[in-house]
């Protein structure tokens, strides 16, 4: 990761980290995916006790302060940091279920993950996404394929689920 951030001059976008590690093999690209402020946190804590990596240290308490900005403001600002929708896509024969703050980002990152066609079926619009995404998830369980948000659904299925419009 110091040779990534030397080389680009700051903190690399996941997009960059993606493409490193398609170069490069030994880049641990899934572990900072889900963990960034921890290992944010940690790397500043390895440059700290290391010669010679000031620059990094530098750009690193940067990004730390940006994670810390945006916690806070996500503490301030209630109203709108828990609403999202609930989004359901077809993918070939089966069914993506899922939930996010900003769906047309998401069905981006779905997209980038497998060449197959995506189509949105429905969403819907909530200020309890975990909830309301917990409670699709559990009702079609017997129909879960593989431990994975998709789902085997049948035209019943999905029309109970277009039914849904809003929920606040």
């Amino acid at each position: 990761m110091v040779l990534l951030i030397r080389k680009l001059g700051r903190y690399p976008t996941i997009n960059q980290m993606r493409i490193e590690q398609t170069d490069n093999p030994d880049f641990p690209y899934h572990g900072i995916k889900k963990r960034k402020l921890k290992f944010v946190r940690d790397l500043i804590c390895y440059c700290e006790k290391k010669p010679g990596f000031d620059d990094i240290l530098k750009i690193c308490q940067a990004k730390l302060e940006k994670f810390d900005e945006k916690e806070k403001d996500d503490v301030t600002d209630n109203s709108s940091s828990s609403v999202g929708e609930v989004y359901l896509y077809k993918r070939c024969r089966n069914y993506k279920l899922g939930r996010s703050k900003d769906p047309v980002r998401r069905s981006k990152e779905i997209r980038l993950e497998s060449p197959e066609g995506l189509t949105l079926i429905h969403s819907i619009k909530t200020d309890d996404p975990n909830g309301v995404e917990a409670y699709w998830h559990k009702r079609f369980e017997n129909k879960r394929w593989k431990k994975t948000e998709f789902f085997s659904l049948n035209s019943q299925d999905t029309k109970a689920f277009k039914r849904w419009k809003k929920i606040f």
